[in-house]
């Protein structure tokens, strides 16, 4: 018999219960985006949750239950996201890594984020580099970041949905030079 205080539930178990450890929990749209369960917010059901080798498919309430888990080990918490009813919502993080206690369940709710597509280009003008990983260390400050930002395209075509660019402005119109 197990007993579950995340959810102040008794249940039967079929394989070992000492010495093993559980997770508990729901999987809820974040519709604030602050990383807590708040009432109103919609819980989501049939999702799967994975939790090293094991997992559980989220009931209607959004709760899921995953028990006989090695205690003190790591073990990752994932979201299949393909299990979501939205294409664009994601786990607000990939994956947790946890350790376990022995003998009890370990509460947790996973928060899902509504994302979206981006269309378009993303440019800053004038095109110079704004960043450089360990800019200090490496280059001791003198690196002239204006003289190696973007260079810009002479010419570039849309072809059957594929991107095609060169920076040779003397270069021939592209559908002239594929013939």
């Amino acid at each position: 018999m197990l007993w579950n205080r995340a959810t102040s539930e008794l249940s039967l178990t079929a394989g070992p219960a000492l010495q093993r450890a559980g997770i508990a929990g729901r999987v809820y749209l974040d519709e604030n985006v602050n990383g807590r369960f708040d009432a109103g917010e919609p819980v989501i059901p049939e999702a799967f949750v994975r939790l090293g080798q094991s997992g559980a498919l989220t009931d209607s309430a959004g709760v899921f239950r995953v028990w006989d888990v090695v205690p003190f080990e790591p073990v990752a918490l994932q979201v299949d996201s393909l299990s979501l009813p939205s294409p664009l919502w994601v786990p607000a993080t990939a994956a947790a890594s946890i350790s376990l206690a022995p003998n009890r369940f370990l509460p947790f709710d996973v928060a899902i984020v509504a994302g979206g597509t981006v269309e378009g280009r993303v440019v800053q003008v004038p095109g110079g580099l704004l960043g450089v990983p360990r800019f200090q260390d490496a280059y001791h400050g003198e690196l002239d970041k204006d003289a190696w930002g973007l260079v810009h395209v002479a010419q570039q075509v849309n072809y059957k949905g594929t991107i095609w660019d060169t920076w040779d402005p003397a270069a021939p119109p592209f559908l002239e030079y594929i013939g």
